[in-house]
């Protein structure tokens, strides 16, 4: 067997819980936004109204449309147990309304990241929502960073393979450095980026260094300037602490995305794509994901935390697991064996056949705490 050198991590939605609602708590938080905006911001008097900052004066049906935006969302979803289940249902069906949804999607991630509201049912959640970054994203860029000649770079055996379509790891990367997110994205390789979105062959993700393939794509809007006029340098770039100001902003980049009759056929989801949308407007999907399946093959150890292998994803699940041997897998989870039990369900072949060129995998059952598992002795060997 040919020799390994990455520590791969495959992340679900567990991997960002300190910071963002798993699926199943998802609608929850979306009413708790539109019970937020409500009352700080619409069905105020007219006094209250008058000390808005002047942009949320001027564009309160715009606030109103986003507001009822997000109610269709919830109403469409009464039936589906999460959301994603809903969006595969619209794109089986050729709805346009997929577009909808991922507008709802990216400017709620986009008030959960960098707004942040209260939750109306828990001050514990509230106070877990005040924080921006899953400390676990932090712990882990911390042990892998090393400057170099005045700029950050990190471990390049470390590949973050994610099925999360949130900003966590992009916001955690650009604390450490002075790049706007879109450099963020281009400078330290997650994918996908504005390198990666057209089907060129010229294009070639580096898994030679630190980088990270968002399975599902991103929930993140662009008019793919990459400059500074750019609509999400002014958003997640944001310097002004003023809660009005950033939504304000949010509001502008609303209105200069979507028009007021409710067209949702904007280009600036093109990196939001999930996994089974073969048709998306992500053309470079396809090729990037053949970097999964080399990533994958070349994984020594594979770490996994927050995901569950859900069958809705089992097509991915298998091509990605099935270019695999690692050495060790270590999973973090609440119930670390039932993991493990589906990943042998999935993958037969991991249950030893005797096979000496196919080592024994180890599987390491790791808690959940304040840290992602970091397997020091891998990463340290020459």
């Amino acid at each position: 067997m040919a020799e390994k050198k990455f520590i791969t991590y495959l992340l679900g939605a567990g991997a960002s819980a300190k910071t963002i609602p798993v699926a199943s708590q998802l609608k929850l938080r979306l009413n708790d936004l539109i019970v937020y905006l409500q009352t700080n911001f619409v069905t105020i008097n007219q006094g209250a109204l008058s000390q808005l900052h002047n942009q949320l004066r001027e564009h309160q049906a715009v606030l109103e449309k986003f507001i009822s935006d997000i109610d269709w969302l919830l109403t469409e979803t009464e039936e589906y147990d999460t959301i994603d289940v809903f969006a595969k249902n619209l794109y089986d069906n050729g709805s346009r309304s997929l577009n909808r949804l991922k507008m709802v999607l990216t400017f709620y991630f986009y008030f959960e990241q960098i707004v942040t509201f209260p939750s109306i049912t828990s001050p514990e959640d509230t106070e877990k929502y005040k924080k921006k970054i899953d400390s676990r994203y932090d712990n882990l860029l911390s042990q892998i960073a090393d400057g170099q000649s005045g700029n950050i770079v990190f471990g390049d055996k470390i590949k973050i393979l994610t099925w999360n379509y949130d900003m966590q790891i992009d916001m955690a990367i650009k604390k450490y450095t002075n790049k706007n997110i879109v450099s963020v994205k281009k400078d330290y390789n997650i994918y996908p980026n504005i390198n990666s979105y057209n089907d060129n062959e010229k294009f070639k993700v580096d898994v030679d260094n630190f980088c990270t393939i968002k399975l599902n794509g991103n929930a993140f809007f662009d008019d793919l300037g990459y400059d500074d006029s750019s609509l999400s340098h002014h958003l997640y770039d944001e310097t002004d602490d003023n809660l009005q100001s950033k939504i304000a902003n949010a509001l502008l980049v609303y209105v200069s995305m979507f028009s007021r009759s409710g067209n949702y056929n904007s280009d600036n989801f093109k990196f939001f794509n999930f996994s089974w949308e073969k048709n998306g407007r992500y053309t470079g999907f396809n090729r990037t994901f053949d970097y999964v399946k080399e990533i994958a093959s070349q994984t020594k150890v594979l770490v996994i935390s927050g995901y569950s292998f859900p069958t809705f994803n089992n097509i991915t699940d298998i091509q990605i697991l099935n270019e695999m041997w690692p050495l060790e897998i270590y999973i973090q989870d609440e119930n670390p064996s039932k993991i493990e039990n589906r990943i042998r369900e999935l993958m037969p072949k991991f249950n030893h056949t005797g096979d000496k060129s196919y080592p024994e995998i180890k599987f390491k059952h790791v808690g959940i705490d304040e840290h992602f598992p970091f397997p020091t002795r891998h990463y340290f060997e020459v």
